[in-house]
């Protein structure tokens, strides 16, 4: 069942019908989460028992490396252990076999576990992790980390929240009603969140294919296709982060916001504050902010900052799939970031403070910045979505080359 399905629509209908009724509020979270149990069975193919208990499994040993990290001294030694493993149990569940194709032939497990939730599910293992092993967490109740790991809001692509906030959210939705007013802009959220998947995301998803430009070539079909990509991407995503977060204000829970107009970014640091900010904020929080403390500690800082740059979008571009055009995907956001930092560092050396603000300020400039980081943003998602095939097949036809 996809998100849009009719029956996903009563499932969510259903979900704000009951998380909505005060009288529950002692076992809210028991109902939700039965209701994330009931969404996990909605959403994950077949064999379903077995995907299930797979689930239950790796969550279990999860589950087990917290409360182990909170009752031993050697807290760093359990932490270590168990992200090697769980990273590699990643690698291998979803199928990175330019990775693990020369231990492992064929396709070592199903395809369904790439489709499950996995991807998100383990930041939100990482961050109670980190915070066990720091002792920033000092408890960690069964239900709590149920709810926080299969909260259906949340499950399928984020956003993804960090554990103290969740709590907080959960004892507010718990005790507190929702005024009337938050409620009609949270189902008024939900409903444009489902227009823009259903309605206007499809519409650029049509032209998203390669023959919309290569079986009649010409600059407007060129444009069309550049552009329908992330177009569908952003509306489909951002979308689904609108109705996810609407069903959790209805309820008195707020989500993470995940988009801030991204395509009005100027250049591409400032894009990653805007674009799925959530991942964005992880992966500054949990890689780049400790990888960049360790290395300028031993190179110069601007070595490092490039250098650390270079390897969190590398590894980013790793999460996102399982293919080496994922990894070209990753670089190219890493070289896009780091020519903004390079450049703004240039701007800071050549011009003094007055004329480097009225520079940043300058309409025209500001619109000629808008334009190019957007073209490169979506030249960019070109490598994320198309093959390289598919990519030699429209060079060749800008090349005035048959195919």
């Amino acid at each position: 069942m996809t998100f849009q399905s009719p029956g996903m629509y009563i499932f969510l209908s259903s979900a704000l019908l009951l998380l909505g009724m005060a009288s529950l509020n002692r076992v809210k979270r028991h109902v939700f989460l039965a209701l994330n149990i009931i969404f996990i069975l909605l959403v994950i193919p077949q064999p379903r028992l077995f995907s299930g208990l797979i689930l239950l499994a790796w969550m279990l040993s999860h589950y087990l490396s917290l409360q182990l990290m909170l009752r031993v001294e050697a807290k760093r030694l359990v932490f270590i252990l168990w992200l090697i493993l769980d990273l590699v149990w990643f690698v291998t569940v979803k199928e990175y076999h330019w990775i693990t194709g020369s231990f492992l032939g064929g396709h070592a497990f199903a395809i369904w576990w790439s489709v499950l939730g996995y991807s998100f599910i383990l930041f939100r293992q990482i961050h109670l992790s980190v915070h066990v092993r720091d002792g920033m967490i000092k408890s960690v109740r069964p239900l709590d980390y149920l709810n926080y790991n299969l909260a259906f809001w949340t499950f399928l692509a984020g956003p993804i929240q960090r554990y103290d906030d969740f709590i907080e959210h959960m004892r507010r939705f718990e005790t507190e009603d929702v005024p009337l007013q938050d409620s009609l802009k949270a189902f008024n959220r939900i409903v444009w969140g489902l227009i823009k998947m259903a309605v206007i995301a499809p519409f650029f998803q049509q032209y998203a294919v390669i023959t919309t430009f290569t079986a009649a070539p010409s600059a407007a079909a060129f444009a069309l296709f550049f552009i329908s990509f992330p177009l569908y991407l952003y509306l489909n995503f951002s979308g689904y982060c609108d109705t996810v977060i609407g069903v959790g204000r209805a309820v008195g829970f707020r989500v993470p916001e995940n988009f801030r107009v991204p395509f009005i970014a100027r250049n591409m640091v400032d894009f990653w504050n805007r674009w799925h900010i959530s991942l964005s904020e992880f992966f500054r929080d949990y890689l780049y902010y400790p990888m960049m403390v360790a290395a300028s500690r031993r190179f110069n800082p601007l070595l490092s900052l490039v250098g650390v740059t270079f390897i969190s979008f590398f590894l980013m571009g790793i999460w996102h799939g399982n293919e080496i055009r994922f990894v070209l995907f990753g670089v190219l956001q890493g070289l896009g970031v780091v020519i903004t930092l390079l450049y703004g560092e240039l701007l800071k050396a050549l011009l003094p403070k007055p004329a480097l603000k009225a520079y940043k300020n300058n309409g025209a400039v500001r619109a000629a910045a808008i334009v190019v980081c957007q073209c490169y943003v979506m030249a960019t998602f070109l490598v994320f979505q198309y093959s390289f095939h598919d990519l030699y097949q429209v060079m060749a036809v800008i090349g005035g080359r048959s195919v």
